[in-house]
């Protein structure tokens, strides 16, 4: 695999670019030094954390967008 992966730490919110062939190995944040999880599940947007979560990302985000009804 090539490329970076964009994650966000659990503990203090830093955007930590991650080579791709380096997930396996424990990365840890660049801030803070907690190690990185990649996400087991989608990340829950609201309106609330949309601007963090979507529009404060670099590149390209893939958003999928429902309603209950």
């Amino acid at each position: 695999m090539t490329g970076n992966v964009l994650l966000r730490c659990g503990n203090c919110g830093a955007v930590n670019r991650v080579p791709a062939d380096k997930l396996n190995s424990n990365p840890k944040c660049g801030k803070c030094k907690n190690y990185l999880t990649f996400p087991k599940a989608p990340v829950n947007v609201t309106a609330g954390n949309f601007d963090r979560e979507v529009l404060g990302l670099p590149g390209a985000v893939l958003v999928e967008f429902w309603a209950p009804w």
